[in-house]
């Protein structure tokens, strides 16, 4: 907390300040921040464990201020414009090492959960599960392989659980398949198709493709129309609804990444995306043999 902060703010954005403040106090989180920076030190390995502990306590503080404050959106104006005044005052190249601030982390996601409704709380007796969470309980209890090779497929299994179940989370209404989504993908980097060119160029049956392109017709995301190229034939082509649900699963696709993949910096992620591009090639090499036996 600095003076800066403190003059950018009212005397109720003060108050917000104030109860993050003491949240971190109470939760003494500056012992926990000082670990992960001495782990980090110690071994590189360790060091993305610290942007992501910083993160979900600087939520834990910010949710905690919110509920003192009793209004969510002061607390999400007050910590946006404490963060403001903290960048101005701030060195580009200062590393703020284990001591933590109101304009740690990610300040626009926080601000983002900040308008959004309470975090709802588990009923008693009910446990909160994901397929990451599951595979990791499993370890711990003893229940999973001790085999490397077997760990990696499980991984590589319940990793893309993980991405299905929050693509499906944050498309909501917009019930689209990954069928759905290439297809959409194709008809805008490539333009027009015909139901079997459009097949073939998914390596998909063309009776599956077919039902995909009823369903993207029933929802008006591509229209069907004939062309006279060497006889009648019909194209499949993007309509505008069509352009923005593929904007907005771009979206979707860009909020699973950041959130699968927070711990691991920019170099780290371009490496993985090589390796699963090559992981899926040899796949699909693998199944285009079984194919032809």
């Amino acid at each position: 907390m600095t003076t800066g902060m403190l003059r950018a703010l009212g005397p109720a954005e003060r108050e917000v300040l104030f109860g993050h403040e003491r949240a971190h106090l109470a939760g003494r989180h500056h012992l926990l921040s000082v670990t992960a920076h001495l782990a980090g030190a110690v071994h590189p390995a360790l060091r993305s464990l610290r942007p992501t502990l910083e993160f979900h306590l600087e939520r834990w503080a910010d949710e905690a201020a919110a509920s003192a404050v009793g209004n969510r959106r002061l607390a999400a104006t007050a910590i946006a414009r404490a963060a403001l005044a903290a960048a101005s005052g701030k060195r580009p190249d200062k590393d703020h090492g284990p001591l933590m601030s109101v304009g740690t982390g990610p300040v626009p996601q926080r601000v983002e959960a900040l308008l959004q409704p309470v975090p709802g709380r588990p009923r008693a007796g009910s446990k909160v599960t994901s397929p990451l969470g599951d595979w990791m309980r499993r370890v711990r209890q003893g229940n999973g392989s001790s085999n490397p090779s077997e760990q990696t497929v499980e991984l590589l299994v319940v990793a893309g659980k993980a991405v299905e179940t929050l693509v499906a989370e944050r498309s909501g209404a917009r019930v689209l398949s990954l069928l759905h989504q290439s297809a959409l993908k194709t008809l805008s980097d490539l333009g027009p198709h015909a139901r079997d060119d459009l097949a073939a160029r998914l390596e998909t049956p063309p009776a599956d493709v077919s039902r995909v392109i009823d369903d993207l017709l029933g929802q008006d995301l591509v229209r069907s129309m004939v062309v006279n190229v060497g006889g009648q034939h019909e194209v499949v082509t993007l309509t505008a609804a069509g352009a923005a649900a593929r904007a907005a699963t771009l979206g979707d696709m860009k909020d699973v990444q950041d959130v699968l993949l927070a711990s691991i910096t920019k170099g780290e992620r371009a490496q993985l995306h090589y390796l699963l591009r090559r992981v899926c090639a040899t796949a699909a090499r693998a199944e285009h043999g079984r194919s032809r036996v």
